[in-house]
């Protein structure tokens, strides 16, 4: 979901024009259904190196701060892009070493 709204921008272009809504609210349900997700699978998660995930999750979030913010005039996707590269890269990271510890059979 978030691969393809970043890819093609649907936080600034189909969600605002075509159904009206602020791109704060698009953050907003953004953040919820994570948050949402992450209670889902609290206790897979637990079994896991979360501690990734959070990291990656974190990259993400500071990633939305720089781009709404106004405190770095010049430059700013630039630095946001390199938020969502190192979120990306932890979260590959992540996923990697839970399918690794799934196929040794050290996850359920």
């Amino acid at each position: 979901m978030f691969l393809f709204d970043d890819l093609f921008q649907l936080h600034r272009t189909i969600y605002v024009e075509q159904f009206g809504l602020a791109t704060k609210v698009v953050y907003l349900l953004y953040g919820f259904l994570t948050i949402l997700y992450l209670w889902s699978f609290t206790g897979v998660i637990r079994e896991t190196e979360f501690l990734l995930l959070l990291a990656a999750l974190a990259s993400f979030a500071a990633a939305v701060l720089v781009d709404g913010s106004s405190f770095l005039p010049r430059g700013r996707s630039a630095v946001s892009d390199v938020f969502k590269l190192v979120g990306i890269m932890i979260w590959t990271s992540y996923i990697c070493r839970t399918a690794l510890f799934i196929a040794r059979g050290k996850l359920k």
